[in-house]
């Protein structure tokens, strides 16, 4: 509240209480993709970014890729860059950054001649969005 300046982070605000409901990116963007979120819905319904809990498999390959891209492409650059300054520190945090950015180029190659979809997982999900964030 009457703050006009940039914002540097993901922030969920909420106007009810005045308070921050929450800063972490994988948090906001699950709860705004929940179905059950009340007066927001994307104009685009047929494509689903949370596959149905239905589909315990799909379910937690989601979620792991998920919780993969936030802690190693989502969070990795501001590791790299704000981490403790050590070499050693700053080299082992860019080489998990790289190398996951190397895993995900060869999936989404292998996705591309084996699959008529470039999506992670044959169509778009959350984890595509994270990964092209």
């Amino acid at each position: 509240p009457g703050y006009s300046g940039p914002f540097s982070l993901p922030l969920l605000y909420d106007r009810k209480c005045s308070c921050i409901a929450s800063n972490a990116s994988l948090s906001i963007a699950k709860a705004l993709c929940s179905p059950h979120l009340k007066g927001f819905r994307s104009k685009n319904t047929e494509i689903e970014l949370l596959p149905s809990s239905a589909d315990v498999t799909e379910t937690e390959v989601h979620d792991q890729l998920l919780s993969e891209l936030n802690s190693t492409v989502t969070a990795g650059p501001y590791e790299v860059i704000f981490g403790d300054a050590t070499q050693e520190k700053h080299e082992k945090r860019s080489k998990l950054f790289f190398d996951a950015l190397d895993k995900y180029e060869k999936l989404l190659r292998i996705q591309s001649v084996d699959m008529p979809s470039a999506y992670l997982m044959g169509q778009p999900r959350l984890a595509d969005i994270f990964l092209f964030n």
